[in-house]
């Protein structure tokens, strides 16, 4: 299928994304990287709200899932060989508690909160997929297609994409929708992802792509 004016983020004019049954997942815009005053806080995220709750807005309406990533660190799971070390101390031992099980720094921000009913996915590493449930559930659903928004861009939502892609899933990213600590690293990474592991458009576009293949 053919949409005049779509265009992927590397401005290639082949494969527009299939359609079977997609679902919106929403990478770890919680509460820990983007409001002020946490260890990770990304205050660039907050441009990212508008869009999201564009694609949530349509999902909701059209009764198609959405689905959450939240991150947790936990003394008794810890992650990622150190890299995350503002979480993994604690206040009495001289480092910041973000985004620790239990604390209100893992929910997700209350602009984009999810709805009761809708799955939240709890992750201890960058990956969606790795060592979660995440898989299962959406293979139940019959679910091929999954449109991902959210944070960082280099580092969860690609290592999710990374994982979409090898679990066979038909990844869709949306470019207005996730943020780095920099332009540069989110184009490059949007870049890679358009041309290696699926396909990167705007919201606006993405949603004209879903409302036309719904509707062929």
């Amino acid at each position: 299928m053919k949409l005049d004016g779509i265009k992927r983020f590397s401005s290639t004019a082949e494969d527009i994304f299939d359609y079977e049954k997609p679902a919106l997942l929403v990478i770890d815009m919680q509460k820990g990287f983007i409001y002020p005053g946490h260890a990770f806080s990304t205050p660039a995220a907050y441009d990212l709200i508008p869009p999201i709750q564009e694609l949530l807005t349509y999902f909701r309406k059209n009764k198609l899932p959405v689905i959450y990533t939240e991150f947790v660190y936990s003394n008794h799971c810890p992650c990622l060989n150190g890299r995350l070390f503002p979480c993994e101390k604690d206040i009495p031992d001289g480092g910041e508690r973000c985004c620790f099980e239990g604390d209100d720094s893992v929910d997700t921000i209350d602009e984009l909160k999810p709805l009761p009913g809708e799955l939240v996915i709890r992750k201890y590493g960058y990956d969606a997929f790795a060592g979660t449930s995440l898989d299962y559930c959406l293979r139940t659903q019959g679910i091929r297609t999954l449109v991902m928004v959210g944070i960082l861009t280099d580092e969860c939502l690609f290592a999710s994409v990374s994982g979409a892609f090898h679990h066979e899933y038909d990844a869709v990213v949306a470019s207005d929708c996730t943020v780095s600590l920099s332009d540069p690293r989110r184009d490059v990474i949007l870049e890679v992802i358009d041309k290696g592991y699926g396909s990167v458009y705007t919201a606006g576009d993405i949603i004209k792509i879903l409302e036309a293949k719904r509707n062929s």
